[in-house]
């Protein structure tokens, strides 16, 4: 399939990237990170989103990569970066009109592309992006070193999630050999939060509800809580939830109007993403999320029953 792809990138002149809606640092690392390798061999290539790039990533030499709309006309090939289905692309369907190539790293991806190069082991897309500049001959300068080490170190929790492999650690010290500052980017992705985000953590973190002797811990976000910090940012919290000494799966339901965004973070051999494959989502073993819209109440008591039922199996 890299052959494949290293074909179509090769044989073809324009092309847009397209992050999962929402985007990380995985996400918004590997776009950048495709973006400017493939500019290297004088392609002609734009990312588009229409959300703003997460205040931990604002760092990253963004230039003018950035759109949120271009005339289809004149492309040739849609990239699909870290996005498990279509639904994650749901916000910019009209740009899905030309052949997909799907690179992602989710065991749950739907393949949807025309090309699909999905990397279960992989853990971060960046690691993907990563081997596919180095099987273009793409020189990796310092400033795409930057962006794969952050895509990388943004999806393994800073090398401590157990997606992290000697492989992992093996691209993160040829990145530090172009020059990259593991310690600036280190400070931007986790000492770097706005005032108004931490309060907002510090009153979500007040309402957490402990189930099933305390293994399981959930908070709700509502709307309101949102405008009131004028904070849409949820990033950090569940797994601040996952943090705390014996709870083995964190919960967070976010009201977005009448729909529920849960989030579930999981810790060792407690499967979450089956979870969501069953409610229609998607995702890794401890890191899974899905929808619901018919609201949070309902949401709530999707994930307390599917829990449920799991600890019924290994109680």
């Amino acid at each position: 399939m890299m052959n494949n792809i290293i074909s179509t990138i090769k044989t073809n002149q324009s092309f847009i990237i397209l992050p999962h809606l929402k985007p990380d640092g995985d996400a918004i690392g590997s776009s950048l990170a495709l973006a400017k390798g493939l500019e290297k061999m004088n392609k002609s290539v734009k990312i588009i989103s229409l959300d703003e790039v997460p205040y931990d990533v604002k760092f990253l030499d963004c230039k003018d990569y950035f759109v949120d709309s271009i005339d289809m006309e004149s492309i040739d090939i849609v990239f699909a970066l870290d996005s498990s289905d279509v639904g994650r692309l749901e916000d910019r369907k009209e740009f899905l009109v030309k052949p997909i190539v799907n690179i992602d790293h989710h065991k749950t991806n739907t393949l949807y592309g025309e090309l699909n190069f999905v990397q279960e082991d992989a853990c971060a897309t960046g690691e993907i992006i990563f081997n596919l500049l180095n099987s273009l001959e793409i020189d990796i300068d310092r400033e795409i070193a930057t962006d794969i080490y952050t895509a990388i170190a943004s999806d393994t929790g800073n090398f401590m999630y157990s997606n992290t492999t000697a492989k992992t650690h093996e691209i993160a010290a040829d990145l530090i050999t172009k020059g990259i500052d593991v310690s600036l980017i280190s400070m931007y992705l986790y000492q770097n939060i706005p005032l108004n985000k931490f309060k907002f953590n510090t009153e979500v973190l007040r309402q957490v509800e402990f189930y099933f002797d305390n293994r399981v811990a959930l908070v709700t976000i509502s709307k309101e809580l949102k405008i009131k910090y004028d904070c849409y940012n949820t990033d950090s919290i569940v797994e601040s939830i996952r943090n705390i000494e014996g709870v083995q799966v964190a919960v967070l339901i976010d009201e977005r109007n009448s729909i529920a965004k849960i989030s579930m973070r999981s810790k060792k051999d407690i499967d979450v993403s089956l979870i969501a494959l069953d409610n229609g989502g998607g995702g890794h073993v401890n890191a899974a999320g899905f929808e619901v819209d018919a609201g949070v109440e309902a949401g709530k008591k999707i994930v307390i029953k599917e829990l449920g039922m799991i600890y019924e199996r290994i109680s």
